[in-house]
């Protein structure tokens, strides 16, 4: 059957499809442009499912940051030829639209169709990693940043302040924005450690002293200092600020805040690098 150019254009507009793939599945519906877009989507189901479970190993991230919302979306994908790709560029801004939009009603299933049909015509399997989202409220500002053309790191704020909104005020929140993309603090301080995980740590830093064989005498002093330095490695206000490691966060924005004559806080922090998992995180 001859199929003519333009029914191989609409069918491409409407799928993605490639042109020789679209008028393959046009020959096998005798030109029916329904048939064929049902046949793309079936192979597009099974091409999902063959792909899945194949390791992700890249990625990039998706940053919207306005109003009282900032969202950091991490979209992997199997090679980096992909990560840079236009197409799942397009996919990654559309993800972090959906997410912006849906806020705290955001669920995971709100993606498959997009990505499903992505995986389809890019043919590598692609996931939703991780999710960082920040809202704002009186008195609050956001920022985010996502480090070069790669975009594999990127970082949330969220200050308080009783000033206006003002360029020194978006200079404060883009320097501390790119101090949680060079350092990558859990934290925003110590008081905000969860219990249980201050529990968990200082449950480990225990058992090392004593297979060490370290006295009780010496153990309380050993996991209060291996403690603390847990805390200057991952919370914010506690690290070196990234262009004078000799000083921490808390006393740098300290001398800011008196500069302006007025307070400033961190209120919030997200942070997302594509190269790092969530085992990775080591709690020595």
């Amino acid at each position: 059957m001859q199929i003519s150019a333009q029914s191989v254009r609409e069918l491409r507009t409407r799928t993605g499809a490639g042109m020789m793939e679209c008028k393959l599945v046009l020959n096998e519906s005798d030109g029916d442009l329904y048939r064929a877009e049902a046949l793309l989507k079936e192979r597009g189901r099974l091409a999902v499912e063959k792909r899945h479970g194949r390791e992700t190993n890249d990625g990039r991230l998706f940053l919207r940051c306005r109003g009282t919302r900032a969202v950091l979306i991490e979209l992997r994908c199997e090679t980096d030829y992909v990560a840079m790709n236009s197409e799942f560029a397009k996919l990654g801004e559309a993800c972090v639209e959906i997410a912006y939009n849906a806020g705290d009603a955001l669920r995971i299933e709100a993606f498959e169709p997009l990505v499903a049909e992505s995986v389809a015509r890019i043919k590598e399997n692609i996931v939703i990693g991780r999710i960082r989202t920040l809202d704002s409220r009186k008195n609050e500002y956001l920022s985010g940043y996502v480090h070069g053309t790669e975009a594999k790191i990127g970082s949330l704020v969220r200050i308080s302040t009783t000033g206006e909104y003002s360029p020194s005020v978006e200079g404060v929140m883009h320097e501390l924005a790119l101090h949680v993309v060079a350092a990558a603090p859990q934290f925003v301080s110590g008081d905000l450690i969860p219990a249980v995980t201050q529990a968990q740590v200082t449950a480990t830093f225990v058992d090392e002293a004593e297979r060490f064989g370290k006295s009780q005498s010496l153990l309380a002093k050993i996991v209060e200092g291996r403690w603390n330095r847990y805390r200057e490695k991952r919370c914010l206000l506690e690290q070196g600020y990234f262009r004078d490691e000799s000083r921490p966060v808390r006393a740098w924005l300290a001398d800011i805040a008196a500069a302006q004559g007025m307070p400033i806080a961190v209120t919030g922090i997200g942070y997302i690098n594509v190269r790092d998992r969530p085992s990775d995180a080591d709690p020595t």
